[in-house]
């Protein structure tokens, strides 16, 4: 029994230290033309069945970082994201922690669709002649033609008159 506690006590310091000691990750964001990349996300996932982040950090304006990495029993991955930039995914083992690392991420080229916009006026002006849209001014809470006259944006009702 003695043995036992005399042994608890040695290796309890060792255990502690152990589960408590945390590796980190450091380098610095950069692009193919070794351009810095400022304000990243970075971030450390869990590969469990939520995928929850475990830690966060945001690169300097010179894309430097260092982000701490939580002990666990699973597998963690570490993303890297930047608006304009396709994200960078890796698993965390031991050849990248403790370490400072240059993570390459490539831009995000990505051609965009076409747009049609079609203009649709409410109101409109040819010559000397107004027209209106009523339906842009409908509420739906008008009693009357003359509370619809009210909302249009040039025509005043005064004393009963336009």
């Amino acid at each position: 029994m003695l043995r036992i506690a005399l042994l608890t006590v040695l290796l309890l310091p060792f255990i502690v230290f152990s589960q408590t000691t945390a590796t980190s990750i450091e380098g610095i964001i950069i692009n193919p033309r070794l351009e810095p990349i400022p304000n990243a996300t970075i971030k450390i996932i869990a590969n469990d069945t939520n995928g929850v982040v475990k830690k966060f950090v945001f690169a300097n304006e010179e894309g430097k970082f260092k982000i701490l990495v939580p002990t666990t029993t699973y597998k963690l991955y570490l993303q890297i994201s930047s608006i304009g930039y396709i994200n960078y995914n890796v698993l965390v083992t031991y050849r990248i922690t403790g370490k400072y690392y240059q993570f390459i991420i490539e831009p995000l080229t990505k051609e965009l669709p076409e747009v049609h916009v079609l203009a649709d006026q409410d109101i409109t002006k040819r010559g000397d002649t107004t027209s209106f849209k009523v339906s842009a001014f409908v509420k739906g809470n008008e009693n009357s033609i003359a509370d619809l006259i009210k909302r249009l944006p040039i025509l005043k009702q005064r004393t009963g008159l336009l």
